[in-house]
């Protein structure tokens, strides 16, 4: 007779043994990587959570920015026999407003017990007025400097010695060239600024210093940055000297913006006030006003700059650059901010042109 084999039960108890290792093994990695997804994905989520908290910090600095300016603005009632005095003290309350902060971080800190919110607003105002307009300066029909040639007003004379001084600034080649290249094959008006960064020599110097970064306690600022030194959004070929970026006050070898101080600003901007004169010959009243500002006499700005300054005080375009941080989320915004006449004696409002989230 045939006899059946053996089933060895010392080798089917190996095999089972080995099956529930591997089995527990496999469940021991899925357990794992389901744990990392999960300590990931919750701590995404908590980022993502303090981003659209800090987006919506960074879009409250711009409000906060735009209601100071709404302020600045604000009609000041007055008697019909005084409308020459109103003129004056509405200019007299933008000025004082707007200057004491005006290219500084204004901080406002918030708290849960408080606010409902750790966290921190921060918002720089700068004018637009302040920065050298391309598309004013320019004649794209003709590809020339607006004034070319003539005795006064001459923009390409003008922005000679700036590009001069730019180009010593940033260790670089003079820039006037490739400035005068590029706006003279393009043909017509820039809709940014930023389409400087297609020249190659611009893009070079400017990559990292687009947008201005308003200086910390204890640093001093020492770039110039592009966005801060022209603009397209300005209505005039002039300046504001009284409102002028840090930037270009680094062009002008006026002293620069250092953070805080704005108490003292406060105190120089009722000066100002005081001084104001709706059109001013700056050979002359430079030194009495903005000499104590700038640090600097009227002789000693670069050759021709002087054709540049507003002689009336007119602001109406600024830029502000809102931050909004939770934890260690922050997020900015640079926006471009509009004056809007709304009726002649109702006032003014304000309009956002642009919106950047930088």
């Amino acid at each position: 007779m045939n006899k059946k084999p053996r089933v060895n039960s010392q080798n089917s108890s190996g095999y089972i043994l080995v099956l529930a290792l591997m089995i527990i093994s496999a469940t021991l990695i899925l357990v794992n990587q389901l744990f990392q997804h999960g300590q990931t994905h919750n701590a995404y989520t908590y980022t993502m959570i303090d981003r659209e908290k800090a987006k919506s910090l960074a879009q409250s600095g711009m409000n906060f920015a735009i209601s100071q300016l709404q302020s600045a603005f604000e009609p000041i009632k007055e008697d019909a026999k005084k409308r020459e005095v109103k003129k004056n003290t509405r200019a007299q309350q933008v000025l004082e407003t707007i200057f004491p902060g005006l290219n500084r971080w204004q901080l406002i800190e918030l708290n849960r017990s408080r606010d409902g919110i750790d966290g921190e607003i921060k918002f720089c105002l700068s004018c637009e007025d302040g920065k050298i307009n391309l598309n004013q300066i320019f004649d794209f029909e003709k590809k020339k400097f607006r004034g070319f040639g003539q005795s006064q007003g001459d923009m390409q004379e003008v922005m000679k010695v700036l590009m001069q001084r730019l180009s010593s600034l940033l260790n670089g080649q003079d820039l006037f060239v490739p400035l005068l290249d590029f706006l003279s094959k393009r043909g017509y008006q820039l809709n940014e600024v930023t389409e400087l960064l297609s020249d190659k020599t611009f893009g070079r110097f400017f990559k990292d210093a687009i947008f201005y970064q308003p200086p910390v306690k204890g640093e001093k600022n020492q770039t110039v940055y592009l966005t801060d030194l022209f603009t397209i959004w300005s209505d005039s070929v002039k300046l504001e000297p009284r409102f002028l970026s840090d930037s270009l006050s680094a062009l002008l070898g006026l002293k620069r913006v250092i953070a805080g101080g704005i108490d003292d600003r406060s105190k120089q901007a009722k000066q100002l006030a005081i001084q104001l004169k709706q059109n001013v010959n700056w050979a002359t009243d430079w030194d009495k006003t903005l000499k104590s500002v700038y640090n600097r006499n009227f002789a000693a700005l670069p050759k021709n700059s002087g054709s540049l300054l507003n002689t009336h005080f007119d602001p109406t375009t600024f830029s502000v650059i809102a931050s909004g941080k939770v934890g260690r989320i922050e997020q900015r915004l640079f926006a471009i901010i509009k004056k809007q006449q709304v009726q002649k004696e109702a006032g003014v409002t304000m309009r956002v042109l642009r919106l950047y989230w930088i």
